[in-house]
């Protein structure tokens, strides 16, 4: 798709966060696509683990 300069559709039920930066890593442009070391820096990959998600785990052997 991308390759054909078409944006693939962003699934509407993932979070904002997660629409947008698939959105970047996607971007039909690859002058406007953000680097690797900016895309690390997005609120995406750096938000906080839930809680809720860290409990569920199991325990370590």
């Amino acid at each position: 798709m991308i390759g054909r300069g078409e944006q693939p559709t962003i699934p509407c039920y993932l979070s904002k966060e997660a629409q947008d930066f698939i959105g970047q890593c996607v971007r039909v442009d690859p002058e406007s696509r953000p680097s690797a070391s900016q895309l690390l820096e997005h609120p995406f990959v750096n938000r906080p683990l839930r809680a809720s998600f860290e409990s569920s785990s199991p325990p370590a052997i």
